[in-house]
Formats: C-alpha cells, sequence, structure tokens
C-alpha cells in the first residue's frame, strides 16, 4: 500500500465532515440517529481533523 499524505488525509476528513453536518441532521429527524450521537461524532470528527493538523505541522517543521 502506498502511504497517503497527511494533508490529503485531511482533505478527505474535512469532506466527511461536511458530508455528517449535512446528513446528520436529517438523520436526526428521521430518527436514524439520536441528537446526542450525532453531536459526538461530529465532535470526534473535528478531533481527528485537528489531530491530523498538528501532525502535518509537525511534520513541516521537522522538514523546513
Amino acid at each position: 500500500d502506498k502511504d497517503i499524505p497527511l494533508s490529503e488525509q485531511i482533505v478527505c476528513a474535512e469532506r466527511e465532515l461536511r458530508m455528517r453536518c449535512s446528513a446528520y441532521p436529517r438523520w436526526v429527524r428521521e430518527s436514524r440517529m439520536s441528537q446526542e450521537v450525532a453531536e459526538k461524532e461530529i465532535t470526534r470528527m473535528r478531533a481527528i481533523i485537528k489531530t491530523l493538523q498538528q501532525l502535518l505541522d509537525k511534520q513541516e517543521q521537522l522538514f523546513k
């Protein structure tokens, strides 16, 4: 398997976050997901993006 650069992982995670922010409110209205679960999942995805960004920042500092 080819390594996927952190910058591409961030783009993918941000796209996933946008999808969740778009879909989850509808899923909550349709009772397919609770509001609590929706909020937790969105918070987790934001944390993933933050972690990836911190790793990318450190990587860039190391290879300046």
